[in-house]
């Protein structure tokens, strides 16, 4: 599986794990907060599950607003940061 269809499947685990049901199609300028409303545990969950999926330490300084503003912009920091030979397509 590619990059951004796992992060895809990542996403629905967890909002799924949190009661949240996406229904719409994701895309890489789908908003996790705005859109997928995921709240601040959801996202600091989301960090912990990337973190150790993609075998990443992301730092504190990393996770901001425009990090999570589009998924596009996580893959690219996943893309740039993980461990694991995986590109976007």
């Amino acid at each position: 599986m590619d990059l951004k269809n796992q992060l895809f499947q990542i996403i629905r685990e967890e909002a799924n794990e949190n009661g949240v049901s996406i229904t719409q199609e994701l895309t890489l300028d789908s908003n996790l907060v705005d859109e997928l409303n995921f709240d601040s545990i959801m996202v600091l969950q989301l960090v912990l599950r990337l973190e150790d999926e993609f075998g990443i330490d992301m730092e504190d300084e990393d996770i901001n607003h425009e990090l999570f503003e589009k998924i596009g912009n996580l893959v690219q920091y996943l893309e740039k940061n993980s461990n694991k030979d995986q590109q976007v397509s």
